[in-house]
């Protein structure tokens, strides 16, 4: 223990991005700068979430935190690798200014973050703060569809991540991070990582708490916690969306250096995951046509997810394939939202009441943004909407949205937006004047995370199959670094022994 004999101080920080290997565009500083970002204090932070439920832990084990840098972004494109390493060393600065009084570590991570060049933004940031704080415990909670890179897992000693899909269980999981860390800062624990990657890749919208095959994994590792010497489990079903030569799930165990059996532990957890993939990749699924069909008839509120345009997952929401669709004919009330930052701009010294031409995004033919004409009347507009997230995950952040504007095209309700959020809740509707008991279907750029979203809401809730960034047909996207074999690309029957890819200790 490096502080003094009364008061223990932690280096706490945040760093959390969901990245989008086909994601068109470059995230920045000032996207960081819409939904959270600081240097040295806790100003930025949301009230809910593994970081507060943190820090709350540490607080009431009477240790100081020593706030570094708090980053926290919606799903997004790759980032900038100069803001990356002004973050970077954001962290370090700190670090190195309290060296001598930190006694450990705590970060929210995602784990999903890339860089433009930098494949491995977490692991950098990893590795950095450990040259500095060598012989410290650190302690980090993930989102579970992180990358969990070796170097990653070199720099860490504990690990906890998210079991619940939508994330319903963030604070739990930062929580019992911070739990660890108390109980290796006292000596109770002598924490040391195990990890195991399974060659498979699966769809998000088939990886749902609600579905048996999924929460049978996550609720094993409950079991697996009741082990002697098993001090966290976490199973990662990486994000589909990362073009990285390492693309695959991941088992994390964190067990007491004494323990017998991590590797058979790990055995058990990859085997589960690997027997149940063709689950992950069977779902049933609505086309865009398919789902407004059943909006017709339906006789309350329907949500649609757009998956192939969802910017929870890094897209740049820019889609115009359900508008495309709704627009023949356009006889039914939907609410679609689209970001197109040059045609909402030029709206903004309009009347209320113009009739307005334009077209909207610029994809070519067949692309996901194939660019619309559109004729309709303007009814709203706004300089630099700020929108207040209702979503358990993101309850307390305030998103700017930019620049927005609605257009009425017939029954349709275009939101035209400069910015790129997560369309996971109401929040956007409503700031573009909705009420949810007067509309027919909103669009909703998600694939699972929508659903916890509309709590308490009497609605309808269906997943579109489209085409963009996050499409569910994973054979659709570019790849050009993902390992081989790797499920479902290459299709396998060998037991999980032989398909075991990598194994590292931390």
């Amino acid at each position: 223990m490096k502080g003094d004999d009364t008061v223990r101080r932690v280096l706490v920080g945040c760093f959390f991005i969901e990245c989008n290997s086909f994601a068109q565009g470059t995230t920045t500083r000032e996207d960081f700068e819409a939904t959270g970002l600081s240097f040295g204090s806790t100003d930025a932070v949301a009230q809910v979430g593994e970081y507060s439920a943190a820090l709350a832990v540490l607080s009431a084990a009477g240790i100081e935190a020593v706030p570094s840098v708090y980053a926290w972004s919606s799903p997004r494109p790759p980032v900038s690798d100069a803001f990356l390493l002004e973050l970077f060393d954001g962290f370090v600065a700190v670090a190195r200014e309290h060296a001598d009084t930190l006694d450990g570590v705590y970060l929210q991570l995602h784990g999903g973050a890339m860089g433009q060049e930098i494949i491995d933004p977490e692991g950098l940031l990893l590795t950095h703060l450990r040259r500095v704080l060598p012989s410290l415990p650190f302690a980090a909670s993930f989102d579970h569809h992180a990358y969990m890179s070796d170097e990653m897992l070199a720099a860490l000693d504990i690990v906890t991540a998210y079991r619940t899909s939508p994330h319903v269980d963030t604070e739990r999981t930062g929580a019992q991070a911070a739990r660890l860390l108390v109980a290796a800062l006292d000596g109770d624990i002598d924490p040391i990582l195990r990890s195991i990657r399974i060659p498979m890749v699966t769809p998000a919208d088939q990886l749902d708490s609600a579905l048996p095959e999924f929460a049978s994994i996550m609720d094993y590792l409950d079991d697996v916690e009741r082990l002697p010497d098993i001090l966290a489990a976490a199973a990662f079903p990486m994000t589909p969306w990362l073009d990285v030569a390492d693309l695959g799930w991941r088992a994390v165990v964190t067990s007491d250096r004494n323990c017998e059996s991590p590797d058979q532990v790990l055995r058990g957890i990859a085997e589960r995951m690997w027997l149940n993939r063709r689950h992950f990749v069977e779902g049933p699924r609505r086309s865009a046509v398919d789902s407004l069909e059943r909006a017709r008839g339906a006789d309350r509120l329907v949500v649609i997810a757009d998956a192939g345009d969802a910017t929870n997952g890094g897209a740049p929401g820019d889609s115009t394939e359900v508008l495309r669709c709704a627009l023949v004919p356009p006889d039914i009330r939907v609410w679609i939202p689209v970001v197109d930052a040059t045609v909402v701009r030029s709206m903004l010294n309009l009347n209320l009441g113009d009739r307005v031409h334009f077209t909207v995004c610029d994809g070519r033919p067949g692309d996901y943004n194939e660019s619309v004409d559109v004729s309709g009347i303007l009814v709203l507009k706004s300089p630099d909407a700020v929108i207040g997230l209702s979503h358990p995950m993101l309850n307390g952040i305030k998103a700017s949205v930019g620049a927005l504007a609605v257009v009425r095209v017939g029954e349709i309700r275009l939101i035209i937006h400069e910015r790129a959020v997560s369309v996971v809740d109401p929040s956007i509707f409503r700031a573009a004047g909705c009420r949810l008991e007067r509309s027919d279907v909103l669009i909703v750029k998600s694939h699972v995370t929508f659903r916890s979203g509309f709590l308490g809401i009497d609605a309808e809730l269906l997943v579109a199959d489209t085409s963009g960034p996050t499409s569910m047909t994973l054979q659709a996207l570019p790849y050009s670094n993902r390992p081989t074999p790797l499920f479902p690309f290459e299709d396998t029957e060998l037991d999980i022994e032989d398909l075991i890819i990598a194994e590292a200790a931390g």
